[in-house]
């Protein structure tokens, strides 16, 4: 049964009620009788069900359950019936039915209601519910009998009906509002139809609207409004054409509307969807035809973004309404245009007339001027008073009357001019005035009455020519002495005069060269040919206001120069260019030059080999080729001079650059045609070896080289040899960055490096992986030292004559969140060759100034307790390193005396006069500065007078052997001496033994640190000894050992 069938509820509750379900099937007489009630059944748009009152159950449901609902037969008869019917009803009316089924039970009543239930996937049905009480004689319910009718039908058809009615009133209401204002014959179109189109969106709730105007072949349609409901704005200027879709074009002359739901499978519009639908997310149109005297002129289009929209026959109706007021609107606006051109050309003829610049007049057949305007009074300088009680010939100069009546009089008879011809007139002022005259006959009843003409003012034309023939003139002879070639092109005869210095600077005589732009053209270098022409047209169309360009020419004798033309149009008055001038001026030495320069920017100038910068270029090259063919090899051999350092010291630094420029003309003679030597900077050379047949042919070539070195270079009359060590890096490693194999070479060269010297070595994966486990720490330490992972230790250092601690050495350690505790010997070295060790330098400092201000605070001791903190190579080369240390200082508000850097000896001996320098600038803002490690270096005495140094630190590979008087022990007795003579403190460090501390004592030696005293401890730790110290439980005391 139709659900919206109004008898279809009464229908099924008479059948439900004429027979109990569960017993027709057993008290049926035959088969046929069971066979009738299934039927019976089945046919029903309905659930029927049967129930006990106790404990509400289900004892039968009919199979629409699961039809109508979802749920199986099975869930409705399992369990409690109540709990299971009530969680199907919506929560919105659960509580509504609820209390009125309550109700009627409770009044022993029949009853049915309207509700919604839930589906099992999740639709929203409404069920018309009916509901019998079965009684025994007591009328006591002893059963439940019921329909649950499917309305959803009914009930949606109800909604459109109710959503068409208020839809049908907005949109006659909007209409009827755009009438009554009288928007479509309003002065402002613009304003109009902006109106329009905001009205048509907000009354259907749609995102778009826009009007089309068709063009005058109705080939296509142009946007002349399109609001946009979202971003509430208006724009305009979108063209569609009949070639995107014939079949809209074919259908919108021929239709009210174009209702199209699904506009991209639509037949009628999908021809719009890949260029215009999609982009903007249309899913549906709705267009309506703009007609104007029968014929379409125009489209209102409505469009619904996102999903497909059925649009109803109202929306349908409201668009074609819409597209009528545009046409009204349309309409008035051409009425209104036709009256303002009319107008418009009246007084466009008044004012032409009144306000053309050349003379308009009119004269009758004795002479007389009867009509003239403006333009005669400001040419003549007579008022038009004047000029109409005037005759022609009062006018006229006298030279030029006689020709003046002739022509007057061949007017008359030929009724027109005969020709435009010049005559001269004398004005007000005396001046004389040519004026350029052409007439024509006025009549009167088929006899002439006089003359109308129009005389315009040339004098300052043949001024002009007179001025041109002159410049000419001059012109000729600046082409002569200029020494820029010059040229003139007369684009109208399609010719070019070239100047004789044009010419001559390709090697040519004047009568070599023709004027054929050819003659240009032909003689350009081919690879620049377009880009002039290109250039040439951009200049002459209007898109540069400047012809500017360096290409090459031919000379004469077969080479190219570089040449520099420049040139500028001269236009007519439509803008159009007639002519064009310029210049050429020959600039091949400023190229070689600039080429120079260019090779000098990519090349090393003490050997004339690619730098680095060139090296890693063709490297890339390279490596983009081997991407596109696969099994191509290649090899990056890394070359370092072996002991280069005791060469250039021992010899001199232009010996040494002498070397370096023989050794790369050496390297050259041992590669083939197509590979690359370049050298990186310092004894550092690299070579890109291409198209390897086997990886073996890279070591070959590393065996050439150690071989051609082998022979003695002659240097200054010195006999030198050289080695290098070589590293070799093979494409077939899987690294795709030129950085990633030159470092790759470099690791392996160092390996050859580590194993003697004067060998070669290829990069391998245990090199590979190594390198990657250092570039893996090198991320991480550089994540450790932005995220402030690191920490500080912090090792005592020992008073030998009061047994007190004294100051604290600042040693850096990193945990490492998988690693664990790293320790500097295996960091360090990293961040010194990255740069990290600057930024994390200045870390440790700044937390070590921190940490021991604290202390100060907490423990107070005279002198104060100190802080040593090591300072690397690179960071004693950074310029701002002072303020570095003044703010940190600052910041910790940490006295400066109480800080002491510690230097390494080979930094101090690496530039002594720059050392020297710096070390006084510190000194300068109250640090200590000891030297760390001594002993290992090259000090030289002379220089470690003049350095400002506190304290030595006698390295601790002579602490660990000093046993008696052997040679280590003297070492550090002279070091002591050393010391004490300059005026200086000692610190041996790495002090192990109670044996190697006697010694020291014995040695006048002031302070020391070691394990024998405390490893480095966390700052905690260290704090803890601080105070057990200062309590007297733990006093550095040995002398128990010593005894």
């Amino acid at each position: 049964m139709p659900a919206h069938n109004p008898d279809s509820a009464t229908q099924q509750q008479v059948a439900l009620s004429s027979v109990s379900l569960p017993e027709a099937a057993t008290c049926a007489d035959s088969e046929e009788s069971e066979k009738y009630y299934q039927e019976l059944i089945h046919s029903l748009n309905a659930i029927i069900w049967e129930g006990l009152p106790e404990k509400f159950r289900y004892v039968f449901v009919s199979p629409q359950a699961e039809q109508i609902l979802g749920y199986p037969v099975e869930r409705w008869l399992a369990g409690e019936g109540l709990e299971f019917w009530t969680a199907l009803i919506h929560p919105l009316d659960r509580e509504r039915v609820g209390n009125f089924t309550r109700t009627e039970l409770e009044a022993g009543r029949d009853h049915q209601i309207e509700y919604r239930a839930n589906a099992a996937d999740g639709r929203v049905v409404w069920l018309h519910g009916i509901v019998y009480l079965q009684k025994d004689a007591a009328g006591r319910v002893r059963r439940l009998r019921g329909l649950m009718v499917d309305i959803t039908e009914r009930k949606q058809a109800e909604e459109n009906i109710k959503a068409s009615e208020v839809r049908l009133r907005r949109q006659n209401a909007a209409i009827a509002d755009l009438a009554r204002r009288g928007v479509y014959y309003r002065e402002d179109f613009d304003a109009a139809i902006k109106e329009i189109t905001e009205t048509a969106s907000r009354t259907l709730d749609i995102e778009r609207v826009s009007i089309w105007l068709f063009n005058d072949e109705q080939t296509q349609i142009n946007c002349i409004d399109l609001y946009e409901r979202g971003d509430d704005r208006h724009c305009e200027g979108i063209v569609l054409t009949e070639a995107d879709c014939p079949a809209y074009f074919e259908e919108i002359r021929g239709v009210r509307v174009l209702a199209a739901h699904e506009a991209c499978i639509d037949e009628r519009t999908k021809g719009f969807t890949e260029k215009y639908l999609k982009p903007l997310g249309i899913g549906s149109m709705m267009d309506a035809p703009v007609r104007l005297g029968g014929r379409t002129i125009g489209i209102v289009c409505h469009e619904h973004k996102g999903a497909m929209r059925q649009w109803a026959l109202d929306e349908q109706q409201f668009a074609a309404s819409i597209g009528d007021l545009t046409s009204l609107a349309l309409e008035a606006r051409a009425h209104r245009r036709a009256d303002k051109a009319l107008r418009e050309s009246e007084e466009r003829y008044r004012e032409l007339f009144e306000n053309a610049n050349d003379i308009h007049y009119m004269i009758d057949l004795a002479g007389n001027l009867t009509s003239i305007n403006k333009a005669g009074e400001n040419i003549s300088g007579y008022t038009r008073d004047e000029l109409l009680r005037m005759n022609i010939s009062q006018l006229v100069a006298s030279d030029h009357l006689q020709n003046s009546r002739r022509l007057f009089v061949d007017t008359l008879r030929a009724g027109a001019s005969a020709e435009i011809y010049e005559i001269e007139i004398i004005a007000k002022n005396g001046r004389r005035v040519l004026l350029e005259v052409s007439n024509r006959l006025l009549s009167h009843k088929d006899r002439p009455a006089g003359l109308q003409g129009i005389a315009r003012d040339v004098t300052e034309r043949w001024t002009a020519r007179e001025a041109l023939r002159e410049s000419e003139e001059r012109y000729a002879l600046a082409a002569v002495g200029a020494n820029d070639g010059l040229w003139d092109w007369n684009l109208k005869r399609h010719h070019i005069f070239f100047s004789p210095r044009w010419k001559a600077m390709l090697g040519y005589a004047e009568d070599e060269i023709g004027n054929r732009p050819e003659e240009w053209f032909e003689r350009l270098h081919p690879d620049d040919l377009d880009k002039v022409k290109m250039e040439l047209n951009a200049h002459l169309e209007g898109n540069a206001a400047r012809f500017k360009n360096e290409h090459r020419m031919r000379h004469k004798d077969g080479t190219y120069r570089w040449m520099l033309a420049r040139g500028i149009a001269v236009r007519d008055a439509a803008g159009w260019a007639t002519r064009m001038a310029g210049s050429q001026t020959d600039i091949t030495q400023r190229h070689r030059v600039e080429d120079q320069l260019l090779h000098d920017a990519f090349h090393d100038a003490m050997t004339g080999l690619p730098n680095r910068a060139l090296f890693l270029d063709h490297l890339s090259l390279v490596i983009e080729q081997s991407a596109r063919r696969p099994g191509h090899l290649f090899a990056v051999l890394f070359l370092d001079l072996d002991q280069f350092k005791i060469i250039n010291d021992s010899l001199g630094h232009v010996p040494g650059d002498q070397l370096l420029v023989e050794i790369s003309s050496r390297l050259k003679n041992c590669l083939r045609p197509g590979d690359t030597v370049a050298r990186l900077g310092g004894d550092e050379f690299a070579i890109l070896l291409h198209e390897l047949s086997e990886p073996a042919d890279a070591t070959r070539i590393a065996e050439r080289i150690h071989q051609e070195l082998r022979q003695p270079f002659e240097i200054d009359g010195n006999e030198v040899f050289a080695t290098v060590s070589v590293g070799i890096a093979l494409n077939t490693i899987g690294l795709n960055r030129p950085e990633d194999f030159l470092r790759a070479a470099d690791t392996a060269m160092y390996r050859a490096k580590a194993l003697g010297r004067a060998r070669h070595q290829v990069f391998d994966q245990a090199m590979h992986s190594r390198a990657l486990r250092l570039l893996q720490l090198e991320n991480d330490l550089r994540r450790a030292v932005e995220r402030r992972e690191l920490c500080v230790h912090y090792q005592p250092i020992i008073s030998l004559e009061s047994w007190q601690i004294t100051s604290f050495e600042a040693l850096v350690r990193w945990q490492h969140p998988e690693r664990g505790m790293i320790y500097p010997v295996n960091f360090i070295p990293i961040a010194e060759e990255t740069g990290l060790i600057v930024p994390l330098g200045l870390l440790v400092l700044e937390e070590a100034c921190r940490q021991t201000r604290h202390w100060q605070e907490r423990f107070p001791m005279e002198p104060p307790l100190c802080i040593s903190v090591n300072l690397s190579g690179k960071q004693f080369a950074q310029p701002d390193l002072i303020e570095d240390i003044k703010g940190i200082l600052a910041a910790t508000d940490f006295d400066p005396c109480c800080l002491k850097l510690e230097i390494t000896e080979s930094v101090v001996m690496e530039n002594p006069e720059s050392t020297a320098a710096m070390l006084q600038q510190l000194r300068g803002i109250g640090v200590q500065l000891n030297i760390d490690d001594f002993g290992t270096g090259y000090s030289s005495l002379s220089y470690l007078q003049r350095f400002p140094i506190n304290s030595l630190k006698v390295d601790r590979s002579f602490i660990s052997s000093m046993s008696g008087r052997d040679e280590n022990s003297e070492i550090v007795r002279t070091i002591i001496t050393l010391a004490h003579t300059l005026g200086m403190d000692v610190v041996a460090e790495g002090v192990e033994t109670p044996e190697q501390l006697s010694q020291l004592r014995a040695l006048h030696c002031g302070s020391a640190q070691g394990n024998l005293f405390s490893p480095a401890l966390s700052a905690a730790a260290a704090e803890q000894l601080l105070a057990a110290t200062r309590s007297g439980e733990l006093l550095v005391k040995t002398a128990a050992h010593m005894s």
